[in-house]
């Protein structure tokens, strides 16, 4: 079965599943796609301790008339999934609808199928009689998004591969020059949106809008985790610079095995703040 096949036919739910296996060793890190019998205890969410309600979502005000379509319902769950993805509505925030509806000018009605709607493609978690609130982050999570990037980005890079131009390569030279410019903790979102135009040049060269829609989804809820800072740039810039040199040999196998190990940095990284938080607490 193909790596596409699997994929699809593996979209039913699974009581337990590791695509990043992160050991009793703080900071272990093994790349796999077994199910183990007997897993690991999951290590504890963290931000645990919830943020509190989001009375004034400051991130949906300033445009909100300037910027509003006639599709009111898409324009309510674009704005918020822009919060949401960008890190400026916190990990395990609770949203008040009324507080959203009023803040963004509208009825509480459509903010309340939006947040329904992004709950349901997890974006939002929604606790019955309890409300709606971001996803809170743990490993096991970003593990799982990661096995599925590892599979479908696999794919990208074999489709795009003999497509790509030297104006891409030029391009990704040119990102990675500006992102080396953004080392300052306050140039962060700057760095990772121009990290997610670095990755994406392959990605839309495979040609397959279907699977760019997969792999938005997937880069969208991987962005909370980028956004905490966990990762160093330093880490990611050094492997920009070896990806540029494999894209240009079109080495579909070697910047494979780059891409796990670039997205590997980031699970180690959850692993130690884990293990930091821990002792803290029991401190």
């Amino acid at each position: 079965m193909s790596a596409s096949a699997a994929f699809f036919a593996s979209l039913t739910p699974r009581p337990h599943f590791l695509g990043y296996a992160v050991g009793q060793r703080p900071g272990a890190y093994t790349p796999s796609r077994q199910r183990e019998s007997n897993p690991p205890r999951p290590l504890a969410i963290i931000y645990s301790r919830p943020y509190p309600e989001v009375q004034a979502p400051v991130p949906f005000s300033q445009e909100r008339r300037q910027d509003q379509p006639e599709a009111l319902l898409s324009y309510i769950e674009t704005r918020i999934k822009q919060a949401v993805v960008s890190g400026e509505l916190k990990p395990g925030a609770k949203l008040s609808p009324s507080a959203v509806a009023a803040d963004l000018g509208v009825s509480h009605i459509p903010v309340r199928e939006a947040l329904t709607s992004l709950a349901a493609s997890g974006y939002l978690e929604h606790k019955p009689r309890v409300g709606f609130f971001v996803r809170a982050l743990s490993p096991d999570d970003l593990a799982d998004i990661y096995h599925w990037r590892e599979i479908l980005e696999r794919e990208a890079f074999q489709m795009a591969m003999p497509k790509l131009t030297a104006d891409d390569i030029e391009e990704m030279r040119r990102l990675h020059d500006e992102m080396r410019k953004l080392g300052a903790p306050e140039q962060r979102r700057e760095y990772l949106n121009l990290n997610r135009q670095f990755h994406f040049i392959a990605f839309r060269r495979a040609g397959s809008d279907r699977l760019l829609r997969f792999l938005d989804y997937l880069w969208d809820v991987a962005a909370p985790y980028t956004f905490t800072g966990l990762v160093n740039t330093e880490d990611s810039d050094r492997d920009h610079e070896r990806m540029m040199d494999l894209f240009q040999a079109r080495d579909v196998n070697g910047i494979s095995e780059m891409m796990t190990r670039h997205r590997g940095i980031a699970v180690e990284a959850v692993a130690r703040w884990e293990a930091q938080w821990e002792a803290r607490e029991q401190s």
